[in-house]
């Protein structure tokens, strides 16, 4: 039990130290006791403050009803009080629209308008104009959608909402003049290109009028060129009408208007699919291709379906790049694929020994295999097999068969071609040897 002669401003002090720490029961212990005496015992400004308090200790307990009446009781105290109006306009939002209590809502507008974020603006509003609108107050119901919009532009619902609001009459000469006098009425960019959107899609679904349509969404671009749905709209029908040209500017733009990478590849790919399949361009599909492993590397499919493209062609200097690229996007990851690269790289070896005749190259991709499974002996006798083709590289034949031999010293080839390199290597110093004598002898 508190003392009963504490200072308030000591108990203030005590509740927001105990809320700030989580101590609901503490807190709990402060607050409660005060109840008992009567509220005019104490100034407005410390019932605010206990009613408020309790409201958010009920809130962290759950009791949420009880946490309403708490922050009503604070409200009453305060009707500008923050906390307590946010926790009520909170409760009112989930009501149905008739039954709000659209006084409160316009309170936080009132006195704390500059103070909350836009989305809760825009849900405030949208929720006053929906009761408008039930209650037959079409023109109040745009005024307050209209606001809405100002602080959310080209929020789609709400665009549908006021141009439902604006079609409550049903005829149609009326509700071309609200579209034209809403166009009209907005200013941000993305709001009016989602009216035009609203607009073309009334005009491809209800009057199957899609060269119409598209014109609405070409206006409706040139408001705001990242108009991802007037994009999508335009991308539809031009593949309805095989009009690639159009699909692919569509698609482009697309790309540079979406932020998820996901999205990004998803359009990437589709191009890709057009120029391939459509346009029969495959050198422009394998560039788009690679531009999606560089988004995302882990698309081995697509990897994959490049590669069979350009096997199809025999362009195998075409493979060999790109397995050089997909090699380098790998070994850029962290942590590596270990696996993954070890299967490029192997391939890649493979490529170069059978299909270009590339000794040297080879090597360098089993090398990067060896170096990855070093205790493997299969990897270290191909390259010992590899480097034993040229004088040049004996010295690296006689390390991977020592190599060969440490891993498995019963290994009887790796010792006969280990003597061989030695021979090799005797062979060619002979020449030398003599020509340095026969000058020492002069």
């Amino acid at each position: 039990m508190l003392n009963e002669q504490i200072d308030f401003s000591e108990i203030e002090q005590l509740s927001n130290v105990a809320l700030e720490s989580g101590d609901l029961t503490k807190l709990q212990d402060i607050l409660l006791p005060l109840l008992k005496a009567d509220d005019k015992t104490r100034g407005a400004s410390e019932n605010l403050f206990v009613y408020r308090t309790l409201g958010q200790m009920y809130s962290g307990n759950g009791q949420h009803s009880q946490a309403l009446d708490a922050f009503q009781q604070a409200h009453d105290y305060d009707v500008r009080d923050l906390i307590s109006l946010e926790a009520i306009v909170e409760d009112e939002l989930k009501k149905d629209p008739q039954e709000m209590n659209t006084s409160v809502l316009m309170e936080i507008l009132i006195f704390h308008r500059d103070s909350i974020k836009n989305a809760l603006v825009m849900k405030i509003f949208k929720a006053i104009g929906d009761a408008q609108l039930q209650s037959g107050e079409v023109e109040k119901a745009r005024e307050y959608y209209e606001k809405a919009l100002d602080a959310r532009p080209g929020d789609m619902d709400l665009i549908q909402a006021l141009l439902k609001a604006s079609e409550a009459s049903g005829n149609e000469e009326a509700i071309l003049k609200s579209r034209e006098k809403l166009l009209n009425t907005l200013t941000a960019p993305e709001s009016r290109a989602a009216v035009l959107v609203s607009i073309g899609d009334d005009y491809l679904n209800n009057a199957k009028d899609e060269k119409r349509a598209v014109e609405a969404y070409e206006e409706a671009l040139a408001e705001c060129a990242e108009s991802t749905a007037a994009l999508q709209r335009i991308l539809i029908i031009s593949e309805r009408g095989e009009d690639w040209e159009r699909a692919l500017n569509a698609l482009s733009e697309l790309v540079k208007s979406v932020q998820e990478n996901d999205e990004k590849c998803k359009y990437l790919l589709k191009m890709a699919w057009i120029f391939k399949e459509k346009l029969d361009n495959p050198k422009r599909a394998i560039q788009i291709f690679n531009e999606v492993l560089d988004i995302q590397p882990g698309q081995i499919d697509v990897f994959q379906g490049m590669i069979d493209m350009l096997q199809a062609q025999g362009d195998y200097s075409g493979i060999e790049s790109n397995y050089e690229a997909m090699i380098a996007r790998q070994q850029k990851l962290t942590p590596v694929n270990t696996k993954l690269v070890a299967a490029l790289s192997k391939n890649l070896g493979d490529l170069r020994l059978r299909q270009l005749n590339d000794i040297k190259g080879a090597a360098e991709a089993y090398k990067v295999v060896s170096s990855l499974y070093p205790d493997t002996v299969s990897f270290h006798t191909i390259l010992a097999k590899l480097y034993a083709m040229s004088d040049d590289s004996l010295e690296d034949a006689i390390h991977e068969n020592r190599e060969i031999l440490r891993l498995a010293p019963d290994h009887l080839d790796a010792v006969s071609a280990l003597a061989k390199c030695y021979r090799r290597q005797e062979n060619m110093m002979r020449p030398f040897v003599f020509t340095g004598f026969s000058m020492f002898l002069a």
